[in-house]
Order: C-alpha cells, then structure tokens, then sequence
C-alpha cells in the first residue's frame, strides 16, 4: 500500500516467476522503473532484468549483507537499462 500511495502503478514481490511475469504484462519490454527494497541480491538482480530495454531504470534501496555482490549480465546495461542506489 505504501508504494501504492507513492505512485506505483504494480507491485510484485520477487519470486521464481517475476521478470516472465513482469516482461508479459509490459508486451516482452520491461518496466519503466523497478525498485528494490530487500536487500536480497537475488531480488536486486530481478529487479534490473525486469527494467525496460532502452530506458528503465531500477533504483535499489535494500542493503545486502557484507561481502555480498550484485552479478548482472553486461547486455542489460549495454542495451540501456540503468542502475541507481
């Protein structure tokens, strides 16, 4: 509900499922902005698949534990997704 009153059109939580499902309700592109607030690499990594091609920007809020990393796959930021903390 808080995201909601921020503004947020859909929220999801992450799952085994999430980016296909964002990815078919946005038409195969993505979302125009991800957030993530878990601090879950995992999630965090979603959240950036789940960002449109071009121009999404996924924003992470969540702190991951020390010494944890965030792997993504160089083509999503090539293809001009972004990331911002």
């Amino acid at each position: 509900e808080l995201a909601r009153g921020q503004g947020a059109t859909d929220v999801r939580v992450g799952g085994p499922d999430t980016v296909d499902w964002i990815l078919e309700q946005t038409g195969g592109f993505g979302a125009d902005y991800t957030f993530e607030a878990t601090g879950n690499v995992k999630v965090m990594r979603q959240a950036v698949e789940s960002a449109r091609m071009g121009w999404g920007l996924c924003t992470v809020t969540g702190v991951a534990g020390k010494g944890e990393t965030l792997d993504v796959v160089p083509r999503y930021l090539i293809t001009g997704r972004r990331v911002a903390g």
